[in-house]
């Protein structure tokens, strides 16, 4: 997706306001797509110029503001578009992405940031202590621990299976035992 600058999405959105175009044909002369045009003048009309300028970082959001969200969404029957402008959220795909995971797992699966997969430890793990807690909650002076023990535990099955490569080929390239 491309990120136009605040000022073509204004003079695109002025354009639309003095030249009183239709979306369509406006949009085919920036060539942008007409929801995207349509949009941006939503977003105009609603909360001002300031609003079109492009975010500077991901914008994350807690689980209760999502279902807050949701239900706004389902006591007002609006929809995706009409959330999302007024909450004020990027893109309407957003909403949808946490109505999905809402119908599917509830309010967890709204905390869930973006979908992350908790990664569990290993069973045979050095440490009991750490071998039942997630990646995620491990310090960092047992993630290095466990790194340690990982790469020298890969060294050695190496080695292993070097010295195992090396027993066969020595068995191929022995001599067969001569007939005196």
């Amino acid at each position: 997706m491309s990120i136009y600058s605040k000022c073509f999405k204004l003079n695109v959105v002025n354009a639309y306001l003095s030249k009183r175009l239709s979306e369509r044909t406006l949009a085919a002369s920036f060539n942008i797509n007409r929801s995207q045009l349509h949009e941006w003048l939503s977003v105009y009309k609603r909360y001002g110029a300031d609003a079109l300028a492009p975010r500077k970082k991901q914008q994350h959001y807690s689980a209760t503001f999502k279902l807050a969200v949701l239900t706004y969404k389902r006591q007002h029957n609006a929809s995706l578009p009409e959330v999302a402008l007024h909450f004020h959220i990027p893109s309407a795909s957003t909403v949808l992405m946490w109505e999905r995971r809402y119908n599917q797992g509830g309010i967890n699966a709204l905390a869930n940031r973006r979908g992350r997969i908790v990664m569990k430890k290993p069973k045979n793990s050095t440490d009991p202590q750490i071998a039942n807690k997630p990646w995620a909650e491990l310090t960092p002076r047992e993630l290095l621990r466990e790194i340690e023990y990982l790469q020298a535990e890969n060294a050695y099955l190496k080695k292993l299976d070097a010295l195992i490569q090396e027993k066969k080929l020595a068995q191929k390239l022995k001599p067969a035992p001569s007939e005196d």
